[in-house]
C-alpha cells in the first residue's frame, strides 16, 4: 500500500491545519483518482501558535475548560484551555500520569484576534494568556504545557505575569514551553527586530520595542537570579519565552516535535511514499524550525521525498537550495489578490487544484 502523509500547519486566517490537510487528502483520492492502494494519513500540527492547544488537548485525549479573560487589547474575551492527563516523563518526572493543562498564546493574545488595523506591539498585552494559566493553577493544575507562537504581543511576558502575581503555588508548577521558533529576546533574530513588523510595527518602533526588551529581560534575570535572554525560545510570542523561563520550573521544547511526538509521526513515516506539509506563507521565519521545516528535515532523515504548499512563497533561490524540502509550491494562482486568496473556500479550491496539477506526485517513491 502506498502511504502519503499530509502534515500541514494551518493557512493563518483562513485554514486550520485539520481543514488545509483534509483539502490534500480530498484532491488526492478524488481528483488525481489515486490508486486504490493509496492510503492518505493526515496529521493535525502546529508548532506551537495557532491550533496548538486544539490540537495536543485532543491527541492526548482531553477536554476543554471555557472562561473569561482579556484580548491584547484588555478588552473582555471568551477562550478555553485543554485539561488532559499526561505522560509524567514529559516534565521529567517518573510515574503515572499526571493531571496537565495546555495553553496557547494564540487564544487569548493572537494576532488573527485584531483587525490589521488595531495591531500595536508596544500597546499589546499578553496578560489574557496569564489568566487562561492562572485559571488552571487555580484548578488545582501543576503541569502545564505552553504553546508559543502567533501572537499580537511584544511585551515580553509581562502581562503574563502580571495575571499571575499572587497564585499559590506557583513555585511548584512544572511549565514546558513549546516554542514555535529559536530566537533569543533581542538582537536581529530576536522578539522585535524579527517578529514586530508583522504585528504593526514600523521601523522606529522596532527600534523602541527591541529597548524594552532589552531593559525588560534585564529585570528578568535579575528576579530570578539567572540568564533568560539568550536561551532560544527567549524571544518566542514576544518574549513571553523569557517570563516563563524566569519562573522556577520552566523548560522550552520545539513545539511541532512535541507535537508530532505525542501523535507518533515517526511511526507514519515508515514505509511513506510521500510528506506533503506547509502552511500559508513560506519564508525566511519558515526556516527558523517553523513546522514545515521541521517535518521537511524528519522526511529527510528517513529518506522520503517531501513537498511544501503555501499560499506565498517569499524564498531566494538559494535558500530553495538548501531547504529540506524536495519541492516548494505556490498554490495561489498568479495575480489573484492576497485578499481573494485568504477567503476560505478560495484557499480550499486552491489546495486542491495545485494537487491536481501538481507534477510532483511523481516524487512519490
Amino acid at each position: 500500500m502506498k502511504r502519503i502523509v499530509v502534515a500541514l500547519d494551518s493557512f493563518k486566517g483562513s485554514l486550520s491545519s485539520q481543514e488545509a490537510g483534509l483539502c490534500v487528502k480530498e484532491a488526492f483520492l478524488r481528483d488525481r483518482e489515486a490508486e486504490d492502494d493509496t492510503e492518505v494519513c493526515c496529521v493535525a500540527v502546529s508548532d506551537g501558535g495557532e491550533g496548538f492547544c486544539r490540537i495536543v488537548t485532543t491527541a492526548l485525549g482531553g477536554t476543554f475548560v471555557e472562561c473569561d479573560v482579556h484580548d491584547p487589547l484588555l478588552r473582555p474575551l471568551r477562550a478555553s484551555y485543554g485539561r488532559a492527563k499526561m505522560p509524567g516523563a514529559l516534565f521529567g518526572e517518573s510515574g503515572d500520569e499526571v493531571d496537565g493543562a495546555v495553553v496557547d498564546v494564540a487564544s487569548a493574545s493572537g494576532l488573527t484576534l485584531l483587525r490589521e488595523e488595531e495591531r500595536d506591539p508596544w500597546k499589546a498585552s499578553s496578560l489574557g494568556t496569564g489568566e487562561l494559566i492562572r485559571h488552571a493553577l487555580e484548578a488545582g493544575i501543576r503541569h502545564v504545557v505552553v504553546g508559543l507562537g502567533g501572537s499580537a504581543t511584544n511585551d515580553c511576558g509581562y502581562g503574563l505575569l502580571e495575571a499571575l502575581k499572587g497564585v499559590e503555588h506557583l513555585d511548584e508548577v512544572q511549565f514546558l514551553v513549546a516554542t514555535d521558533v529559536e530566537s533569543p529576546l533581542c538582537g536581529p533574530m530576536g522578539a522585535a527586530r524579527a517578529f514586530a513588523r508583522q504585528k504593526g510595527a514600523d521601523e522606529r518602533l522596532v527600534e523602541r520595542l527591541e529597548e524594552r526588551d532589552r531593559e525588560r529581560g534585564k529585570a528578568l534575570e535579575r528576579a530570578c537570579g539567572r540568564r533568560v535572554s539568550d536561551v532560544p525560545g527567549a524571544g518566542a510570542a514576544g518574549g513571553v519565552g523569557a517570563a516563563l523561563l524566569s519562573l522556577p520550573h520552566a523548560r522550552i521544547v520545539s513545539g511541532i516535535q512535541f507535537v508530532l511526538e505525542i501523535q507518533q509521526f515517526g511511526l507514519l513515516l515508515e514505509d511513506a511514499a510521500l510528506v506533503v506539509t506547509g502552511e500559508g506563507r513560506i519564508d525566511r521565519q519558515t526556516l527558523l524550525g517553523k513546522a514545515p521545516f521541521v517535518i521537511g528535515q524528519l522526511a529527510r532523515q528517513a529518506g522520503v521525498p517531501c513537498v511544501a504548499l503555501a499560499g506565498s512563497v517569499q524564498l531566494t533561490d538559494k535558500e530553495r537550495a538548501s531547504s529540506p524540502w524536495d519541492r516548494v509550491e505556490c498554490i495561489t494562482p498568479q495575480g489573484m489578490s492576497l485578499e481573494a486568496a485568504m477567503k476560505p473556500e478560495q484557499a480550499r479550491l486552491n489546495i486542491r487544484e495545485s494537487v491536481r496539477r501538481g507534477s510532483w506526485y511523481r516524487l512519490s517513491r
